[in-house]
């Protein structure tokens, strides 16, 4: 100081500030720890949570989603809220990879939880592939197995392939006692496969032992799972099974129903039979001769006779045309004599030939046809089998001869000539030239019987149009103009 007393202090002690020539305490403003004098604009350092702004001491208020910092601004942030990560001095918002549910912040390698169906991995979530064969898994690669696929077994948390014992089809695990389902021929017992020896004389069976038969030879019969050998009953050559009522087949002279053999009884004709009637023979009675039919075999007696129903004497007389027959009867026929054929039943000359007499036949070659005819079945007149052009077949007597069609007329009888007759313009067929010698008329004409005989006549309201080619009825048009 420059001398005594107030008003003449030069340079003050620390903790004062020089003002006027006196020294005054320094007190620094509110939040100030440090400064250089009284007032505000004079602060060096501030308090926790307030930072000097031009020598003033301001607090800090830290930015959104900023949990603390070091100044105000941007760029000042030292520690984040949750959910948001420090970059650079800023807060920016934590977004997880979609496979992550929890992480420590953006980026790979910061996932703390990962989703269902992935694995945690160096901070990073893996997508879970299980093993082959394994259905279920903790996590991925070796040992890591909950639960197999069909067809796999768990040992060790890995899934091996399951490979059945060789005679089993269908098994648990691997190894012996885990079969479920033996193969063929084989049978299951306490998780294992016994080959099956079925017993004797059958051919199928669902196990070893007695009573486990489902399928027997040939000649035995199924009974409560066992093969007994099968007898057939008396008379019966081939049967399904022991006892009345399984014969299928029975022996010569027994007839099958229901099953079981019968008697038939034969034709008397018959030696043995296998069916009521004459027409079953399947052999014959002293005298008599075995024919087949075409359906079944007949017992016939000797050429000229037949086999009778009653009466002293097993055979009788054929009918005169029949050199052998089935009866009495002309159409009961099997053979016929000389120069003759069976034709259903009755005798007939053959072709080329004839015969002078109904009964007996006595077939004689001719070497034309009458000239009525075509073609014949003899000389005559009325053995026509087809006619000449323009002629038709007509019965006459026993016989069939020719004449000349409708519209025809006989130039010449033999041989047959048959010429068209020239009919009347009106006339469509006729029996002569004349107008009144019509037979049939055309289109919308009349047939009109006159006393003269018949004419053609156009039918109201038709009248003639034409009369050649060919005679046209019409209906009459009347042509006019419409003056309107």
């Amino acid at each position: 100081c420059t001398g005594n007393g107030e008003g003449k202090c030069k340079s003050c002690a620390d903790g004062y500030e020089l003002t006027e020539g006196n020294c005054v305490e320094i007190k620094c403003e509110k939040n100030c720890l440090k400064c250089s004098g009284n007032g505000k604009g004079k602060c060096q350092s501030c308090a926790a949570g307030f930072e000097l702004d031009e020598r003033d001491c301001v607090e800090i208020k830290c930015e959104e989603n900023c949990e603390k910092c070091k100044g105000n601004g941007p760029k000042k942030c030292t520690e984040c809220s949750k959910g948001f990560e420090l970059f650079k001095g800023d807060c920016i918002a934590i977004k997880c990879p979609e496979e992550c549910t929890e992480c420590t912040g953006n980026g790979l390698g910061k996932c703390t939880t990962c989703k269902n169906g992935f694995e945690l991995t160096k901070g990073n979530c893996a997508e879970i592939k299980c093993e082959h064969g394994c259905s279920k898994c903790t996590g991925n690669g070796p040992n890591k197995c909950e639960e197999c696929s069909a067809g796999y077994e768990l040992n060790n948390k890995n899934c091996e392939k399951i490979v059945c014992e060789s005679s089993c089809l269908k098994c648990t695990g691997n190894g012996a006692g885990k079969c479920t389902e033996c193969k063929t021929r084989f049978e299951l017992k306490e998780g294992n496969c016994a080959k099956i020896e079925c017993e004797e004389n059958c051919l199928k069976c669902t196990g070893n032992g007695k009573g486990k038969c489902t399928y027997c030879k040939a000649d035995f019969e199924l009974v409560e799972g066992n093969c007994k050998a099968i007898v057939c009953e008396a008379n019966c050559e081939r049967c399904k099974g022991n006892g009345a009522g399984k014969c299928t087949k029975c022996s010569v002279g027994f007839r099958l129903k229901d099953g079981n053999c019968e008697k038939i009884p034969c034709d008397r004709s018959c030696k043995t039979c296998d069916g009521e009637g004459k027409e079953n023979c399947k052999s014959c009675a002293d005298g008599l001769k075995l024919v087949l039919q075409e359906k079944g075999a007949t017992c016939v007696c000797e050429p000229g006779t037949f086999a009778t129903q009653s009466g002293a004497s097993p055979c009788e007389k054929c009918n005169p045309n029949c050199k052998e027959c089935l009866g009495a009867k002309e159409d009961q026929c099997i053979a016929c004599g000389e120069n003759q054929i069976v034709e259903e039943g009755r005798c007939k000359c053959q072709r080329n030939y004839y015969s002078k007499t109904k009964s007996p036949l006595n077939c004689e070659k001719y070497e034309k046809c009458h000239g009525v005819c075509a073609t014949c079945s003899g000389p005559g007149e009325t053995d026509c089998l087809s006619c000449p052009n323009d002629s038709v077949k007509v019965k006459k007597g026993e016989g069939v001869t020719c004449e000349c069609k409708k519209g025809f007329f006989e130039e010449s009888r033999v041989p047959l000539s048959c010429k068209r007759i020239p009919c009347h313009y009106s006339c469509r067929l006729c029996t002569g030239p004349e107008e009144n010698k019509c037979l049939e008329c055309y289109t919308n004409a009349l047939l009109i019987e006159t006393d003269e005989g018949k004419k053609c006549d156009c039918q109201p309201p038709n009248i003639l149009w034409e009369t050649s080619p060919n005679y046209v009825c019409g209906v009459q048009y009347v042509k006019y103009q419409d003056v309107n």
